[in-house]
C-alpha cells in the first residue's frame, strides 16, 4: 500500500501539477544525498517522497547522479562492495533499474565531479556519461534509452581528431555538460590534478564525427538554462583583479561570465571578489553569484542582472558551506550543509522577484548527518520564456604583450579598428582564427601567409596574447593574435 502511494503522488505530481507551476508559485526538488537516497519536498516543506536508489549493502554510489528534466530517469553510477562498478538508468514511476553499463575495473566516471539534466537529451531519447579506467584510457559514451545500444568516443579518437593539444595527453575524466541530439559537449578533467582555473571543452558531432574545441564549458561547475542554451559560469581570469589568493598558489574565481548559443563565446558579464558559483534565477531573468567572504562562514548572495548590475546583496552566515543551488520561477533555492554536520541539511528558498532585499526562507531540513543536494527543480523548463535583457560585455584591461621584438620589420601604420591588415607567417605556417579572443575558444578557420583582414574590434588581452576580431574577404569573422612566438602575426595595411 506504501509503495502504490508513493506511485500515485508521483504520477499526480508528474502529470497534473506541472502546469500549474508554470503560473507562479509552487515549486518542488529532489535532494540526493550521495549514498543513494533521494527526498522529494515541495515548495511548503512536505517531504513528499523518500527511497533508496537501488543497490547491493555495502555498494558506493556516486557523489552526483542526473536527473532528466521531466523528472522521469535517474542516472547514477553504482560500484559493489567486490568493486565491480556501472552506471545505472533508474524509472522513478516504476521503481527500477530499466538499464545498466557494466564499466572496466578502476573506473572513475565524471558522476564524481557533476551531473544535471543536461545529461539527458531534450526528449529523453539519450543518456551520455564519460569516465576513464586507471590512467590509460577515457571514453564518452551515449545510451540510447529506447534501443538500448550505446555509441562511445575513445580518447584514442579525441586525439586523432585534434592532436595532442592543451591537457590533451594526459589521462582524462570527460564530464558530460550538454547533450543534444546527435551533438555531445564535455569538459575533460586531467585525472588527479586537484584543480584548475579553466579546462578544454570538447564537441563531439556524433553524425559527421567532427571534433572541435567549443568555449561553453571551460569550466566543469557551469549552469545551463534549458530554453535558451544559454550558460553562465563563475571562473578565474588572470585579466581582472583577485584572480589569485593572497598567499600561496592557486586560483580564485573572480568573474561571472556567460556563453550564448547564438554567438558562440563566452564574455566577461561583471568582476566580483571570492566568487563559489553563478547560476540562473528567477526564469532566467537574473543570476545570483555566491561569494565566500572568507571569515566566520559568511557568504554573500548577489543577485545580478543580465547587465552585470547587482540589483542586491545579501549577507547570511553559515557554520556549513552552501552545497548546492537552482532557480525558480520567482527566484531560487539552495542547501547547506555537509557530510557528518550535526545539523544535517538545510533547503531555504529565496524570493527575488517581488521582494527587494530578498526574502530567504528556510523551507525543510534533513535528518542529523544527512549531506543532501539539489538534484532537480520544477522550474528547469519553464513553460513561458520572457524576453530576456541584453548581457552586459566587460572588457578585460588592455595589456602590452610580453613577447620579445619582432624579427620581422614592420610596415607603417598601426593596427586600428576598421583598417586592414596583412597575415604574417613562416615556414609554412599558419594563423589560427577562433570563435572568440582566447585558445579556449573553438578554432574556425585558419589563416595562411599574405591574408588580408578588416579589423573589427580589439585588441582584447587574453592567455598573453591581444586578440583582435577580423573579417576575411569571404565575409568569414573571427578573432586571431597579433604577435607570436616573437614574431608579429598582423601587420598593419
Amino acid at each position: 500500500m506504501r509503495k502504490l502511494t508513493v506511485l500515485l503522488i508521483g504520477l499526480v505530481w508528474l502529470s497534473g501539477l506541472l502546469p500549474a507551476q508554470a503560473a507562479g508559485a509552487p515549486w518542488w526538488v529532489w535532494l540526493y544525498g550521495g549514498n543513494g537516497s533521494m527526498v522529494q519536498v515541495d515548495s511548503s516543506g512536505t517531504t513528499l517522497q523518500q527511497w533508496m536508489l537501488p543497490g547491493e549493502a555495502g555498494a558506493t554510489y556516486s557523489p552526483h547522479v542526473a536527473m532528466s528534466a521531466d523528472g522521469r530517469y535517474i542516472g547514477y553510477g553504482l560500484t559493489t562492495s567486490a568493486g565491480l562498478a556501472s552506471v545505472n538508468l533508474y524509472d522513478v514511476g516504476s521503481g527500477t533499474v530499466f538499464y545498466s553499463y557494466s564499466l572496466p575495473e578502476n573506473s572513475v566516471t565524471g558522476l564524481e565531479f557533476t551531473a544535471s539534466y543536461q545529461n539527458f537529451s531534450p526528449g529523453n531519447e539519450t543518456f551520455a556519461f564519460g569516465y576513464v579506467v586507471g590512467y590509460e584510457s577515457y571514453n564518452v559514451v551515449v545510451v540510447d534509452i529506447l534501443a538500448g545500444v550505446t555509441a562511445t568516443l575513445t580518447g584514442a579518437d579525441i586525439q586523432a581528431g585534434l592532436g595532442d593539444g592543451p591537457m590533451m595527453t594526459a589521462a582524462m575524466i570527460p564530464v558530460v555538460q550538454s547533450n543534444r541530439p546527435g551533438v555531445i559537449q564535455f569538459t575533460t578533467v586531467p585525472y588527479g590534478i586537484d584543480g584548475a582555473a579553466e579546462y578544454p571543452c570538447i564537441e563531439w558531432q556524433m553524425e559527421t564525427s567532427y571534433l572541435g574545441y567549443c568555449a561553453s564549458y571551460v569550466y566543469p561547475w557551469a549552469d545551463t538554462f534549458a530554453n535558451t542554451g544559454e550558460v553562465v559560469l563563475a571562473m578565474s581570469d588572470a585579466n581582472f583583479p583577485g584572480s589569485a589568493p593572497v598567499e600561496g598558489p592557486g586560483f580564485v574565481l573572480n568573474t561571472v561570465k556567460a556563453y550564448t548559443p547564438d554567438t558562440g563565446d563566452l564574455f566577461t558579464v561583471t568582476t566580483l571578489p571570492n566568487l563559489t558559483m553563478a547560476r540562473f534565477i528567477q526564469d532566467g531573468e537574473r543570476v545570483v553569484a555566491v561569494a565566500y567572504n572568507g571569515s566566520g562562514d559568511n557568504y554573500t548572495l548577489n543577485i545580478m542582472e543580465r547587465s552585470g548590475a547587482i540589483a542586491a546583496s545579501v549577507s547570511v552566515s553559515y557554520t556549513s558551506p552552501i552545497t548546492s543551488l537552482a532557480g525558480t520561477l520567482n527566484g531560487f533555492v539552495y542547501t547547506v550543509g555537509e557530510s557528518g554536520d550535526a545539523g544535517g541539511t538545510t533547503l531555504s528558498f529565496v524570493e527575488t522577484r517581488f521582494n527587494n532585499p530578498p526574502l530567504i526562507l528556510s523551507i525543510w531540513n534533513s535528518s542529523l548527518g544527512a549531506d543532501m543536494r539539489i538534484a532537480w527543480t520544477s522550474d528547469i523548463r519553464p513553460e513561458v520564456i520572457p524576453t530576456f535583457a541584453a548581457w552586459g560585455r566587460l572588457n578585460a584591461p588592455l595589456s602590452a604583450p610580453t613577447l620579445s621584438a619582432p624579427s620581422a620589420p614592420l610596415a607603417a601604420g598601426t593596427l586600428v579598428i576598421g583598417g586592414q591588415a596583412t597575415v604574417y607567417t613562416t615556414e609554412g605556417d599558419v594563423l589560427n582564427l577562433r570563435s572568440g579572443p582566447g585558445r579556449s575558444f573553438q578554432r574556425v578557420g585558419t589563416l595562411g601567409n599574405g591574408s588580408i583582414v578588416t579589423l573589427l574590434e580589439g585588441p582584447f588581452a587574453a592567455d598573453g596574447f591581444n586578440w583582435w576580431r577580423v573579417r576575411l574577404a569571404n565575409g568569414q569573422e573571427g578573432w586571431v593574435v597579433d604577435f607570436a612566438d616573437g614574431v608579429p602575426t598582423l601587420i598593419a595595411s
